[in-house]
């Protein structure tokens, strides 16, 4: 699952996702839309804070 599929399908908003993983909303709004990947240190925060449903493998882009 995607992180923008994510945050659709549970109804959180970045701001309060960001909250969780202790980053900034931009931050969010830059990975859903593809245009940053988060740091791999942040990839076990991301994890908890979506309960496991968004892992490492979701922000690789295997068609590059």
């Amino acid at each position: 699952m995607t992180l923008k599929e994510y945050i659709d399908n549970v109804g959180v908003s970045q701001a309060a996702l960001a909250r969780k993983i202790g980053v900034e909303q931009a931050s969010i709004s830059r990975w859903v839309n593809g245009k940053q990947y988060p740091d791999w240190s942040l990839i076990p925060e991301i994890y908890k804070a979506t309960e496991g449903r968004v892992t490492a493998n979701d922000f690789v882009n295997y068609d590059e």
